[in-house]
């Protein structure tokens, strides 16, 4: 069985055309009556929960880029197939959320600050870039008059981060090679060379695990842990709430993310965590809106139904053109997603600026 599925022009569902050479094959769409969104509860300012526990709605999570795709699916879900489908939430975390937008899987679209990278690009289907950013570390502010840190901590882990995101790879390695974990660089520089990296980019945790106990070489021995590590000087965590929470309780000097998510936790607890947060990112990314994907291959195989093929292929086309349409506006999708999480007079970037601009006022 072979099928063909071509989407042409911007009205997406009057230009659905299945070629097939079964009799058996639909020749009509099927109407969609709940679209999953994945949700995040520990990105803040992009994607949060409001209440204490988990939520199926839509409505019990905010953030920015919550906000924007709350408004983005209101307009899709005005016309067929997703017309009057009701919108649901599944929490996901960083290290488990692209595993229900694959085959199978329970999400149909991942809001959150996920960054639009080459691999993850040749595996799902993404949409316009949504937002820039990038990611960066703070320290804790515990220096003597000297700039040092106290010995005390010298053995413990030095520097946290929260697995499965670009922080991890690539972000520790240009933030070690530049410099930016002062006396500790040549430190993490020659631990991350000891890590096995997983097929996804991501270090094993096993071999994160082993870097506790191990000791460094004499030549690094200065200023820095002269013996065994009493914890792995590198430590992942599962969310930014965990990694922060530990951050700021002292228990890591260093911890790296993007630079929006380090600011925003600050911010809210500058009473508990006494840290400087350098603003000077590692490397530029670009945040996206990933949907559910589903081949033609997959169909072929029989792992997939063509109603699925299509469901996929339908929600993200009409996603992307109800973005571009609101976007077209003089105060576009962006800039309101922006105000109802950070206020109309929240200073942005420079490059933030030109990126809303080029989004909003490029075409007409």
């Amino acid at each position: 069985m072979r099928y063909v599925v071509i989407f042409l022009g911007v009205s997406v569902c009057s230009f659905c055309i299945l070629l097939g050479q079964s009799s058996g094959a639909q020749n009509s769409v099927v109407a969609v009556d709940t679209i999953h969104v994945g949700v995040r509860a520990d990105a803040a300012p992009f994607s949060y929960r409001t209440e204490s526990s988990p939520s199926a709605s839509l409505d019990d999570y905010r953030g920015y880029v919550i906000e924007l795709c709350k408004e983005v699916l209101a307009e899709v879900i005005k016309s067929a197939p997703f017309k009057d489908a009701q919108l649901t939430a599944k929490e996901v975390d960083a290290g488990g959320r692209f595993s229900p937008l694959r085959l199978n899987g329970d999400v149909d679209l991942l809001c959150g600050p996920t960054s639009a990278t080459a691999d993850r690009l040749d595996s799902f289907l993404i949409s316009l870039p949504i937002y820039l950013t990038g990611a960066t570390v703070a320290s804790l502010n515990l220096r003597s008059e000297g700039g040092s840190y106290p010995e005390s901590l010298y053995c413990r882990s030095i520097v946290g981060y929260v697995a499965n995101t670009t922080s991890e790879n690539p972000g520790l390695s240009i933030l070690a090679s530049e410099g930016r974990f002062d006396r500790f660089s040549p430190a993490i520089d020659h631990f991350l060379k000891q890590l096995d990296v997983n097929q996804d980019g991501t270090f094993s945790k096993a071999s994160l695990e082993a870097l506790a106990g191990l000791t460094l070489p004499d030549s690094m021995h200065e200023n820095i842990c002269a013996g065994a590590f009493l914890s792995a000087p590198i430590r992942r965590f599962d969310s930014h709430i965990k990694g922060l929470a530990a951050f700021c309780n002292e228990e890591i000097l260093y911890y790296v993310a993007d630079v929006d998510i380090i600011a925003d936790y600050l911010r809210k607890n500058a009473a508990e965590c006494a840290a400087y947060l350098d603003r000077k990112v590692a490397f530029i990314e670009q945040y996206a809106i990933f949907f559910r994907t589903v081949t033609v291959q997959d169909v072929e195989s029989g792992n997939a139904k063509l109603e699925d093929l299509l469901r996929s292929q339908l929600l993200y086309s009409s996603f992307n053109q109800a973005l571009m349409r609101l976007s077209r506006l003089d105060s576009g999708v962006f800039e309101r997603a922006y105000s109802r999480e950070f206020g109309k007079d929240r200073p942005r970037t420079s490059a933030l600026e030109d990126f809303f601009r080029s989004l909003s006022y490029g075409l007409r």
